[in-house]
């Protein structure tokens, strides 16, 4: 609430770092178990699967939500207010359930195993999981390559097309076919694999994406285009990664004897966020080289090499990193017996 509707009185550099950082950490204590829970809800390979793409489906639901109010012209400031309402009214209602699940689930007799994460604990996870480093380091990678043009997309838009009444429909065209294509990329990934799938996703992201090249500045209906397909393809970086993340742990379960889900997902979560920051830290300081962080920015092609061309040679090595399935479905069929006996 104190970050989308500011105390006006008191608004403040100090005041956004300190309400910003409370509110991350919270997410953060948020993020980390809703993807742990993910990975140990089911042990199929594949429902797994289906399992990721409901959590990150209804995440996109919540996206699109808060981009209608963008569309429909509704005041900034409104509509921080209407999001922050819905959070204060829903988040205690989901706590609740969780509460009353976990409480059911409690065995009162059988005390909670306490488990120590040491930095050589986390060591560890990487040294004897090689499947997982492959995993996270495609993610962190791909993620890169998407945070890139999710951070110039505002500029791209405005200062490229010239069109910034565009951006609210833009994104909101982007995330519903995100959200719609997700069926499609569970059912694929069942008949072709998960890692296979997700390659076959970032292949089209970059094939799409190269099209940003045959544009001119203005040229709206090409871009659409490009969004729709990109928005297609978004929906397997969602569900196939955190997925094939799950069945990376079981390795580690199958040789430690714990489940340490939670570690796993936490070095995720600082894969995302690193994504995301280095992404910021890379592209402003190009553009500005370039010239184009100002109010004025006429060179159309530095943007597009910013935005497009810059993600497309970082992808190309996040599928390079994936070539080889981190844990095939026969793998993780052996791995299940193994855990079983």
């Amino acid at each position: 609430w104190l970050v989308f509707v500011p105390l006006e009185s008191f608004i403040s550099p100090t005041y956004v770092l300190v309400t910003m950082f409370f509110l991350y950490l919270g997410w953060t204590m948020v993020q980390i178990p809703l993807y742990a829970l993910g990975a140990d809800m089911s042990q199929d390979y594949h429902e797994r699967t289906k399992i990721m793409a409901w959590r990150d489906g209804l995440s996109l639901l919540g996206t699109l939500i808060a981009l209608a109010f963008l569309v429909n012209d509704v005041e900034r400031a409104d509509i921080l207010r209407y999001l922050a309402l819905g959070v204060v009214f829903f988040m205690p209602f989901t706590a609740f359930i969780l509460f009353q699940q976990n409480y059911s689930l409690m065995d009162k007799k059988k005390p909670v195993q306490k488990q120590e994460h040491s930095s050589a604990t986390m060591r560890s996870a990487f040294k004897s999981n090689k499947p997982f480093v492959r995993t996270l380091s495609a993610y962190f990678v791909n993620g890169l390559a998407n945070a890139i043009p999710a951070t110039t997309f505002i500029l791209f838009v405005e200062k490229g097309l010239q069109r910034p009444d565009l951006t609210g429909l833009l994104l909101l065209i982007y995330f519903a076919c995100g959200f719609i294509a997700l069926p499609l990329w569970v059912l694929l990934s069942k008949r072709l694999g998960k890692a296979f799938t997700w390659r076959i996703a970032m292949v089209l992201a970059i094939i799409v994406f190269s099209g940003v090249f045959f544009m001119t500045s203005g040229n709206t209906v090409l871009f659409y285009i490009i969004v729709i397909a990109s928005g297609l393809c978004v929906g397997a970086d969602l569900a196939l990664p955190s997925s094939i993340q799950s069945d990376v742990i079981d390795i580690d379960r199958l040789e430690t004897g714990k489940d340490r889900s939670g570690l796993f997902f936490a070095f995720w979560g600082v894969a995302t966020k690193l994504s995301l920051a280095l992404a910021v830290g890379i592209a402003f300081p190009l553009l500005d080289v370039l010239g184009c962080a100002q109010e004025t920015c006429s060179d159309f092609q530095s943007i597009v090499w910013i935005y497009a061309g810059l993600p497309i040679v970082i992808k190309c090595i996040a599928i390079a990193i994936l070539w080889k399935d981190p844990v095939s479905e026969d793998d993780h069929k052996a791995l299940q017996e193994k855990l079983t006996v």
